[in-house]
This record gives C-alpha cells, structure tokens and sequence, in this order.
C-alpha cells in the first residue's frame, strides 16, 4: 500500500480516513509577528483553537485528515501544524511551494536553483503537496518561472500540485495548458477554487482534460439557497460525469492574518460542508457518490492516480 506523508509522518493510504483537501490552519506574515508578538498572534490560542476545531469534526464526522495548502510565503509553520495534529489526531498534509504574492527576490534565481531550492524543501518539510497560485488573469514573468520550478519538481518527486487559481477571470485555462505544456500529468492536477463561478461550461471545460475539480470553497452564509444552488452545481458535474474529480473542501482558517484587525476564530471554519452542504446533497446524490467524494477522490488526488 503507499504510503502519503504527513508532518508527524508517513501513513498508509487507508489511514486518510474522510479528507478535507484544501484548508489552512493560518496564513500570516512572518514580519507581523516579529513585529506585533502575541497582539498580532498568539500561537498557543491558535494551536488550542484549530485542534478544538478538528477534533469536532473528527468526533462528529468521522474526519480523518486534512491538507493544508499553506505555501512558505504565506507563513506555513510545520511546529504549529504537528502540534495541531497531534492535540487533534487528525492527519495534517503540509505544502512546498509559493503563493501569488510576488517575491522579488527569487528574480535573481534561475528557474534551476528554484526548483533546487523546493526540492530540499520538500525533503525537509516532509510535505505531502505542492502548491502554486496565480491569480492575475496573465502571469507574470517570475509566475512563469516558478511554474516550470514547480512543474519540475512535481515531476521529480510524483507530488500531487494544487494550483490557486482565478475562477472569475477564468485565467485556469492558460494555467492548465502550461502545466500540461510541461509534461505534468492531469492525475497530479487539482485547480483549485472553482466553486467560486456558476460557469459550470467553463468547469466542464477544465474537467474533460482530466485533472482534479477543487470545489474547495464554502462560504458561511446564513441563506439556505447558498447550499442549494452549490448542491445542484455538484450534482450537475456528477451528472456530466465528473463525480470521480470532484474535491470538497472550504479553503477555511482559524486565523487569516492578511487582514487588518485578524483574530482567531472561535466558529468552526470546517464545519460547513458537514453541517449546512451535506444535508442537502444527500437528497441530490447516492450515498455512494457521497463517500467517493469524501474519501476516495481525495486520496486518488493525493496518491496522482
């Protein structure tokens, strides 16, 4: 059986359990803290605050695991992540790679030294994904450069990469064909956020070439009709017959720290596909289907098959 690496370390594909595949359990800058200490972010709060938080779900739902798509420049911290899921034993996924927010620096490296640089990274960090972003409707020259970096380390490694992209300005085609342009395979693919269009023809789109559907944002929201009309989204893509790349997740954190007057949240921001989505699915689709998204599409992601 293979085995998928954690940051307390690795575990077989049976132990995954139900899987949240794309979550955060903070984003902050490193400088704040440095800066502004606990006022900023009490890391001891955080850690008792996201473990209470998983173990919910864990004891209500059955969770087993979650992926936090958490890149170094959006502050991953592997010490606050083994800590949480050791208090919540609930499996935790860490990622190498980088997010949107441009780091000038890395203009001086050369594509070779970056994809250098991630692969220590990954062997260090024991990071079970990859992650890139792009959010722009075009990327930029440095995008572009740390897409073939993670192209090649993906390659080289056989890591699944989840990719951040735009689904209102649609830019997840040109980032699709590049990946493929540089001989990623759709299996190791996840375009991430495209729950956050009703262009289901767009999603289709991506879908036909194979990679994985991240429907990995859900929003808290009071309104029933929210959790209808993302039940008949997803009740639409199995139908079209993409039950099998579908991946359900909230994009959720306990604390995002790239906001202004940020604060550790004491609701539950893993709940919601439990509690509010579910319900309503289980009245569009089978029980089966149910699972597959649950538990076996995420672990063929995690696994790139």
């Amino acid at each position: 059986m293979k085995q998928i690496s954690t940051v307390l370390g690795k575990i077989s594909e049976a132990e995954l359990g139900i899987v949240l595949p794309h979550e955060h359990i903070f984003c902050y800058f490193e400088y704040f803290q440095a800066m502004l200490g606990a006022r900023y972010l009490d890391k001891e709060t955080l850690v008792r605050a996201s473990a209470k938080h998983l173990r919910e779900i864990k004891e209500a739902y059955g969770l087993g695991t979650i992926v936090d798509c958490t890149p170094i420049n959006l502050g991953r911290d592997l010490d606050v992540l083994k800590r949480v899921s050791e208090e919540s034993e609930v499996h935790v996924i860490s990622a190498a790679g980088f997010y949107y927010t441009e780091e000038a620096v890395l203009d001086l490296f050369s594509e070779e030294a970056i994809t250098e640089i991630l692969l220590t990274d990954v062997e260090r960090s024991r990071a079970g994904v990859l992650k890139f972003a792009v959010e722009a409707e075009t990327m930029s020259k440095l995008s572009e450069k740390l897409l073939v970096a993670i192209c090649s380390v993906q390659k080289e490694t056989a890591l699944p990469l989840i990719i951040h992209t735009n689904a209102k300005n649609q830019n997840g085609r040109a980032v699709l064909q590049a990946v493929l342009a540089h001989g990623v395979s759709p299996k190791a693919l996840t375009l991430g956020h495209l729950s956050d269009t009703d262009d289901l023809d767009y999603v289709t789109e991506l879908a036909k070439i194979g990679c994985y559907l991240g429907f990995d944002r859900i929003y808290k929201s009071s309104r029933a009709e929210y959790y209808a009309q993302k039940a008949e989204h997803i009740r639409t893509l199995c139908k079209r017959g993409f039950a099998d790349q579908l991946l359900l997740s909230h994009d959720g954190l306990t604390f995002n720290g790239l906001h202004e007057n940020a604060a550790i949240r004491e609701d539950n921001p893993y709940a919601l596909i439990f509690e509010r989505l579910l319900p309503v699915l289980q009245n569009e689709l089978s029980e089966q289907t149910i699972d597959r998204l649950l538990t076996q599409n995420p672990q063929n992601m995690l696994l790139c098959q």
